[in-house]
C-alpha cells in the first residue's frame, strides 16, 4: 500500500552538545543526518534549521534520498501546515536530475509523505492514541477506516507492532461485510494472521483465514502499483492518476473472497483508467498510458460493469456479469 523506502540513517546517540558542535564540522552526510534526527528527537528545532540553511550542499548531495526523508519526518514531527510541506515536495521535485532513484522518490513524494505521516501520528505505547485508532476502525465511514489501517500497516513494517488481535476482535464483534471490512482484513493479509474470520457478504456465510490470502494479496498490489506507476509515467492527464490505488482496492473488496482468485489486475485497472478518463470527458483510447497498459478487451469489459454498478446507488453487483 505504499511505496517503499529504505532509510539508511540511525538516529546518532552522542552527547547532545557534542552534537551541536559537529553538525557544523563533519563533511560526512549520512552522519549529519543521523545527528540531525537526534537534534529532532530533543526538539532542537532552531539548530536544526540553521543547520539545514548553513549546509545544504553537503545535504543535498550523495544523501539526497536520505535527506528528502528526514526532512518529511521532520516537517510532520512538528505538524507544520501541510502547505509548508507541500512547499518542501515540489522544492525537491524541482531540483535538477540526479539519479533514477532519486527520481523514483521524487515522483512518489506526496504518497511517501502521508506514510510518513501516518506513522508518525500512531504511538504504540500511548494507549489513548491506540484507543482513537480503533475507535475509528469499529465506528468510522469507510475512508476512515482506509486511512486508520494504512497507518496500522505502515507502524507493521516499520516497527513490527502488531495490532491484528484487536483488529480480529473488531471483525468479530461484527459480521456485516463492507469496503470498510476488507480493508481491515488487508491488515491481516499483511500480517499473515491465521485466525479464522467469519462473516456474511450478499446473505451468504464465508469462512476465511487471512494468512492464506496474504501471497495472492501482495502480488494483487504490486501489480496495481506498477500500473499505477505506468499511468503516471504516460498519462497526458495527470487529473486521472489519484484515484487509480482507491478505486483497485474498491474493487478487490467486490470480488473477494470468491472471485478472488486469478484477477486480471492489469485489465481491471485500464478499466479504472477508463472511467476516471470518462468522468472528465477525456479520450482515453488515445492516451499513452492506455496504449502501454497490458490488457484483455472482454475483461475489460467486465469491470466496467462492475464500476458501472458500483456507482449506481440503486443497483447492486450481479456476480455473473463477472463469470
Amino acid at each position: 500500500m505504499k511505496k517503499e523506502i529504505e532509510v539508511t540513517i540511525e538516529k546518532d546517540n552522542r552527547d547532545i552538545e557534542a552534537i551541536k558542535k559537529d553538525i557544523f564540522e563533519t563533511e560526512d552526510s549520512k552522519e549529519l543526518i543521523g545527528l540531525l534526527y537526534a537534534l529532532m528527537e530533543e526538539k532542537e528545532f532552531d539548530l536544526i534549521d540553521e543547520c539545514c540553511k548553513k549546509r545544504a550542499e553537503l545535504l543535498e548531495g550523495e544523501s539526497l534520498a536520505d535527506y528528502i526523508v528526514f526532512s518529511l519526518v521532520y516537517l510532520n514531527f512538528r505538524q507544520v501546515p501541510e502547505e509548508k510541506i507541500a512547499e518542501t515536495i515540489e522544492h525537491f521535485r524541482s531540483m535538477p536530475y540526479k539519479s533514477q532513484e532519486i527520481e523514483e522518490i521524487l515522483n512518489n513524494l506526496y504518497q511517501i509523505n502521508e506514510n510518513i505521516k501516518s506513522s508518525i501520528l500512531v504511538n504504540p505505547k500511548d494507549e489513548n492514541n491506540i484507543k482513537e485508532v480503533m475507535n475509528n476502525l469499529t465506528y468510522g465511514s469507510n475512508d476512515v477506516v482506509f486511512e486508520n489501517v494504512l497507518t496500522l500497516i505502515n507502524l507493521y513494517e516499520a516497527e513490527g507492532v502488531d495490532f491484528s488481535k484487536k483488529i480480529v476482535k473488531i471483525l468479530h464483534d461484527r459480521d456485516d461485510y463492507d469496503e470498510g471490512y476488507f480493508y481491515m482484513l488487508i491488515y491481516l493479509f499483511c500480517t499473515k494472521n491465521n485466525d479464522e474470520i467469519v462473516f456474511y457478504k450478499d446473505g451468504i456465510e464465508q469462512r476465511v483465514v487471512p494468512s492464506k490470502y496474504s501471497e495472492v494479496y501482495e502480488n494483487y498490489l504490486a501489480r496495481i502499483l506498477n500500473c499505477n506507476q505506468t499511468i503516471i509515467d504516460n498519462t497526458k492527464n495527470v487529473s486521472v492518476t489519484s484515484g487509480i490505488m482507491v478505486y483497485a482496492i474498491m474493487l478487490l473488496s467486490e470480488l473477494f473472497p470468491d472471485r478472488f482468485d486469478n484477477i486480471d489486475i492489469e485489465s481491471m485497472c485500464a478499466s479504472i483508467f477508463k472511467f476516471m478518463c470518462e468522468q472528465f470527458a477525456y479520450d482515453y483510447e488515445s492516451d499513452p498510458a492506455y496504449i502501454k497498459l497490458e490488457k484483455n478487451e472482454d475483461e475489460i469489459s467486465k469491470f466496467d460493469n462492475m464500476i458501472a454498478c458500483l456507482f449506481k446507488e440503486d443497483e447492486t453487483i450481479d456476480p455473473s456479469r463477472l463469470a
